[in-house]
């Protein structure tokens, strides 16, 4: 834990002049004082409010400010004053400042108390000074003048959750981590200085905000006076839940970032083992939760499960095998309890214990019938790693038909295949009858039968260059000549389409450079085609058709030079494969580790037109696929193609549509879908810049 020294300056308890309060060390005690006429009443606290409206001079901390920076502005530009500003500029612009400024002439003690003389010391904390809104500096000013007895800190926390608690659970939803976190330390430090007793929920707010930040020495010490204060994994069991999940959200966050942030010091402290799996002193979140000697914590049981899996332990994990038997025999039938069985068996596979999690599915299924709750990737996975068909007989023969259905209306559809009911077999959809299987999964070695024009392509593909030529030499624009091919017999059906889908379904999300590029190189392949995404009502009368028209990497960002465009015969970059990282936006500043950022990959352009007739024109927005959410989601920049520098968007709002949302396709062939209804509309700012893309692989 931090030490005082190490928070922030107004950390220690000094006394000092103020304005405001008369509570520093010397004070009348309130207990002594109740039944005196200095009893604090609301007439009291209102007059001592309107005492400390801040006066037009500046601060020493504004002077200082202006001195360095010659503005009174803020990094984040919060604070501000012009009107204070405009007077400390004319007071610089003379020759001397002036006299009269408190700052030069502090008053005396002897003043001071003849200012005070008729106002009865105020030592309490008005809880209305602690809106909602309140912002952190302001917090910081609260604490420094009202905060300096152990009697008017002990009544801080002695609320139901207490004051203290409810403003640094408003400030963490547009505050950073580390300052929440810093707040929190230098309460505890504060607070530890006075002699105070910290309550319970303190402590668990604590591990909140270290969990949030990650920090693995705050947490374990919040933890520890957690249990010392009597605390176990069923006091406060919302609070469990919530600094699991923010464990779990970081190190999701991290295996899609840059992947600097070290894991192993968090993971001891979650698993109470070292690196070579020997037990460490003190207490641990194992042994929190399971082995106080209470009931299993279901709540907190199978969140936990997972956050040891994205940890990477390998040990605490196994050791939870017999508990899990135990709470599915006790309770087979709980949500809760089958959850718990999913997400073990997941967390198995992802660190690799693939026989294990088929030997355990094995053994689970004797105890309950697996099929009631078993989701279909479960079984899939699992099949997947049964070398020795231990599990044929456990999934039932429906089951398997559905999922080999499933997995080759998968294959076919991104082959290019469907099943003719006339013809009584499949058969690939291409005008000419035939096609190229592999068109665009050729591997990086072989090079691709399509890269250029030449007279060894099939005819149709000259015909497809001689109709584009022709239509451009009449005149017509891009979008014109697009729609022109789209509309004849030599372009896309709903099979193409469809194959898209399920390329950027399967592989978006894929940690691969190689599946990757071959989502890149189907964008490539279906440029100018437009997908009907529905009608949007603009205005009373007035209905648009809204598409999607594919392209690999519509956005380039100005600082990403040379430009690095797609090329399907050659390496790919993050920038030629149009992956971007969106940061979340606070207080002007981007944040690292939270579950709103996103790792996105450019899919094309959003246009809309009037129904049936017109050109299209871009709506400003681009369409990309989130990699964390594995959903489509459109973008607003102002334009849907070109250069872009790197910053806050949307920077603007689009007349009829939202700047940020997520959507889903129904209807691949008509417009008579609702497009609205599709989105789900996310308020949030992103910073966006290329992304860095250090978690692909070859």
């Amino acid at each position: 834990m931090l030490g005082p020294t190490l928070c922030r300056p107004w950390l220690p308890a000094k006394p000092r002049l103020s304005r405001c309060a008369s509570s520093a060390a010397g004070s009348p005690s309130p207990v002594a004082s109740q039944n005196s006429s200095d009893e604090v009443t609301l007439s009291m606290l209102i007059r001592e409010r309107q005492r400390s409206v801040p006066r037009p001079e500046p601060s020493p901390s504004e002077l200082l400010r202006f001195a360095v920076t010659g503005t009174l502005r803020t990094p984040i530009h919060s604070y501000y004053s012009e009107t204070r500003e405009k007077y400390i500029i004319e007071a610089f612009s003379k020759h001397r400042l002036p006299s009269g400024w408190t700052v030069f002439n502090p008053p005396s003690a002897k003043m001071d108390g003849i200012l005070n003389k008729f106002d009865p010391p105020v030592d309490r904390m008005d809880p209305s000074y602690l809106s909602p809104k309140i912002e952190l500096p302001t917090f910081h000013a609260l604490l420094e003048t009202y905060v300096r007895t152990r009697e008017v800190a002990q009544e801080s926390l002695g609320h139901e959750m207490g004051i203290f608690q409810h403003a640094v659970k408003s400030l963490a939803h547009n505050t950073r981590a580390d300052q929440i976190l810093i707040t929190m330390n230098a309460i505890y430090a504060r607070y530890t200085s006075l002699g105070v007793d910290f309550p319970l929920s303190f402590y668990a707010l604590g591990m909140e905000c270290a969990a949030r930040q990650f920090s693995a020495a705050a947490f374990q010490a919040y933890l520890t006076g957690y249990i010392n204060a009597g605390g176990n994994a069923f006091s406060f069991p919302y609070a469990n839940q919530r600094f699991i999940r923010n464990l779990k959200t970081v190190c999701l966050a991290n295996s899609w970032e840059d992947r600097q942030l070290n894991l192993a010091p968090m993971r001891e402290i979650v698993t109470g083992l070292d690196a070579n799996g020997s037990p460490l002193p003190g207490p641990s979140l194992y042994s929190f939760f399971f082995e106080s000697g209470n009931e299993f914590p279901e709540s907190e049981g199978f969140l936990f499960v997972q956050l040891l899996g994205l940890l990477g332990d390998n040990g605490r994990l196994l050791d939870l095998w017999p508990t899990v038997q135990n709470r599915l025999k006790t309770d087979p039938s709980s949500n809760t309890v089958r959850n718990l069985v999913v997400l073990y068996l997941k967390s198995l596979l992802m660190l690799g214990f693939s026989s294990r999690a088929v030997d355990a599915t094995c053994t689970l299924s004797k105890i309950a019938d697996l099929n009631e709750f078993f989701p279909e990737w479960m079984w899939t996975e699992l099949l997947e790693h049964d070398e020795h068909n231990v599990l044929r007989d456990i999934v039932p023969s429906k089951a398997k038909e559905k999922l080999l259905y499933t997995e080759l209306h998968s294959i076919e559809s991104r082959l290019g295949i469907e099943w003719n009911a006339a013809r009584e077999r499949h058969v690939a959809k291409t005008q000419e009858g035939h096609m190229d299987l592999w068109l665009d999964h050729w591997f990086p070695s072989t090079p691709s039968s399509h890269l250029e024009w030449d007279s060894g392509l099939p005819e149709s593909h000259l015909r497809k260059r001689w109709l584009r030529e022709e239509l451009k030499s009449q005149g017509l624009s891009r979008s014109s000549v697009n729609d022109a091919l789209f509309a004849s017999s030599l372009f896309g059906s709903s099979w193409r389409r469809r194959r898209l889908f399920e390329e950027v379904r399967l592989h978006g999300s894929s940690r691969s450079s190689a599946k990757l590029s071959m989502i890149a190189n189907l964008l490539h392949d279906f440029e100018g085609r437009p997908i009907p995404l529905g009608f949007l009502p603009v205005q009373k009368d007035d209905v648009r058709e809204v598409a999607w028209f594919p392209e690999c990497s519509p956005i380039e960002f100005s600082n990403n030079r040379p430009s690095l465009r797609h090329d399907m015969a050659g390496p790919q970059s993050p920038s030629s494969l149009g992956l971007v990282r969106a940061r979340r936006n606070q207080r002007g500043e981007s944040t690292r580790y939270i579950a709103t950022n996103r790792c996105l990959m450019q899919l094309g352009r959003l246009c809309d037109r009037r129904p049936g007739k017109g050109d299209w024109t871009d709506t400003g927005h681009i369409i990309l696929w989130d990699t964390y959410q594995r959903r489509l989601k459109i973008l607003f920049l102002g334009k849907s193609w070109g250069t872009i520098d790197p910053g806050l968007y949307p920077q603007e709002r689009h007349p009829f549509l939202p700047g940020v949302a997520t959507f889903r396709i129904e209807s691949l062939k008509i417009f008579k879908s609702s497009f609205r209804k599709k989105l789900t509309i996310n308020k949030h700012r992103y910073w966006l810049e290329v992304d860095s893309a250090e978690y692909l692989d070859s």
